[in-house]
């Protein structure tokens, strides 16, 4: 059996979804642009670097990649094996004769 105090926090619960839909309805109607907080970027630690990041896969839906970097993981590795080749890259070996 609900309580009156359920009830009442049902109708709030439902006077406030009605009362955003129409935020919403008017902002659509009257063309104005939805518009998002920026996003915050976070430099990363040492710590992640070491024990996070080398675990980070494109499987896992919640702590992936993808969501830290916004490139799968597939495809950052292939654009790393992409530069390393280049002659100039940093990650190529140069190899010099002590003669």
């Amino acid at each position: 059996m609900l309580t009156i105090d359920a009830l009442d926090a049902i109708e709030k619960s439902e006077n406030d979804l009605l009362e955003y839909e129409t935020i919403l309805l008017r902002n659509l109607e009257t063309n104005l642009p939805i518009t998002r907080a920026p996003k915050v970027r976070r430099p990363k630690t040492m710590g992640f670097w070491t024990d996070i990041f080398p675990y980070l896969n494109d499987d896992n839906p919640y702590n992936n990649f993808k969501n830290h970097f916004r490139i799968m993981r597939t495809t950052f590795n292939r654009l790393l094996r992409s530069i390393s080749t280049h002659p100039i890259s940093i990650f190529t070996t140069k190899t010099t004769n002590a003669d």
